[in-house]
């Protein structure tokens, strides 16, 4: 009983008013590359314009994106302001990085497994209000930056376990919405991008937040892009 979708099907209306018109295979072939170039990236060319139009809509000099429902600024002071906030009581900070990394050791061991990393996270989601947006962010950023310090990170990238750790939260708060881990990815991606550690938009980590949000036979373990790209294609994302 599941749903096939077409890309294009799959792109929540506010996103496909920013979708640019034209289509460069080529181009997004090497920009998924660049990105990792990881087997669950073969993504066909929409997934790279729909990376490229968020990320044409930010104006750097004004701190703000473009949306067809507003703008939306979000300030430096605000992006240190929200990661400065404590994990379990520990206080986690954008510099150093081995700072993290020590961080997370203390907290759950150097050899933590990811269901100790969520069970941790879950309790942090759980402390804030269901009605503050803000606050549902704050919570997925501090997620997001739990995995990103783990110490076996894998030079500090654990995409598919952030994946899985985000989609947990969205059904133990059954609050989440697409444009909330949108907003949360485009907080971190700043963050990364003003530490010149990575840049772009994470396909991957959208799509999937949309998909879990909108197909409920889909459960985060069955993904199919976990284990092949080729059985992404049978869920449409095309």
């Amino acid at each position: 009983a599941r749903e096939v979708l077409h890309m294009r099907d799959a792109i929540p209306e506010l996103l496909e008013t920013i979708l640019p018109d034209v289509t460069d295979a080529e181009w997004c072939h090497l920009e998924l590359a660049r990105l990792g170039g990881f087997h669950y990236y073969r993504w066909v060319p929409r997934d790279v314009e729909l990376m490229r139009a968020l990320m044409q809509r930010w104006d750097s000099q004004t701190c703000t994106f473009w949306f067809q429902m507003g703008e939306m600024t979000i300030t430096h002071e605000d992006i240190y302001r929200i990661l400065r906030l404590p994990i379990t009581g520990d206080l986690i900070e954008i510099t150093p990085w081995e700072q993290q990394r020590r961080a997370l050791v203390r907290l759950y061991g150097d050899k933590a497994d990811a269901s100790e990393i969520v069970s941790g996270a879950v309790r942090i989601a759980s402390q804030y209000r269901k009605d503050d947006p803000r606050s549902r962010l704050i919570a997925l950023i501090q997620m997001a930056i739990s995995y990103y310090a783990l110490p076996d990170s894998r030079g500090g990238w654990f995409p598919l376990l952030l994946l899985d750790c985000v989609c947990d939260i969205l059904e133990f708060m059954q609050v989440f919405t697409f444009t909330d881990a949108l907003l949360a990815q485009i907080y971190h991606e700043l963050w990364m991008y003003s530490t010149g550690r990575r840049t772009g938009i994470d396909v991957s980590f959208v799509l999937h937040c949309w998909a879990y949000e909108h197909i409920s036979v889909i459960r985060p373990s069955g993904i199919p892009w976990m284990s092949g790209a080729e059985g992404a294609l049978d869920y449409g994302f095309r």
